[in-house]
């Protein structure tokens, strides 16, 4: 999971780059004051034409590599997700009954050393969700950028019309990270991870009581 991590820090970091660039062409700043109701329009130069057609094939480069990424690691995250979470509900309920049941051996050292290992499992899904999360956001602000730049710049139809064309194609092109489709790789997968461990507890600690 960490060297999916590692991959995807790298996609997140080039697209803020190209969407750092998209809003350098126009010399547009995102940090006016909401006050400012109206915005002068910059002119745009016929000449950026060329460096939007390439910013466009740079962005269908990095949605071709998120989706190797995605088929790449879609089995190890589904395996892993697996394990994490049959291992942590057998973890945790031995710590549940390491608490319940007092003839049991060195129990501190086996509570300590349990609950460090569930810990550093929980840190490489919840450092995978982050990284996920943050580059699907990221890809968004592409689209946010091609309507400032057709908003708050004057252009001509050539330059109008390629940027019309690549707002179109992001929305066929709209980066996700998933397991074979099955569920997201966001943030809501902590939440399923955390209810569906939590289920199999109380069903745990049921038999138990009986």
């Amino acid at each position: 999971m960490m060297q999916y991590s590692l991959s995807l820090s790298g996609i997140f970091e080039r697209l803020k780059s190209l969407n750092k660039t998209y809003l350098k062409l126009g010399n547009i700043s995102t940090n006016i004051p909401l006050r400012i109701l109206f915005v002068r329009k910059t002119p745009l130069k016929q000449s950026v034409i060329d460096d939007i057609i390439n910013l466009r094939k740079a962005y269908r480069v990095l949605y071709e590599i998120c989706d190797q990424i995605e088929e790449l690691f879609s089995l190890p995250t589904l395996l892993s997700i697996i394990f994490f979470g049959s291992s942590a509900v057998h973890a945790i309920y031995t710590i549940m009954l390491s608490l319940c049941i007092k003839i049991w051996m060195n129990t501190n050292q086996l509570r300590f050393s349990t609950g460090i290992w569930v810990v550093l499992q929980c840190y490489n899904i919840i450092v995978l969700t982050i990284n996920v999360t943050r580059t699907i956001r990221e890809s968004k602000q592409t689209a946010n950028s091609i309507h400032l730049l057709l908003d708050r710049c004057t252009i001509d139809s050539a330059i109008e019309e390629e940027l019309t064309e690549f707002s179109t194609e992001l929305l066929h092109q709209k980066i996700t990270f998933s397991v074979f489709g099955m569920f997201l790789l966001d943030c809501s997968l902590l939440y399923s991870v955390a209810g569906t461990i939590g289920t199999y507890l109380i069903i745990l600690v049921q038999f138990q009581l009986k």
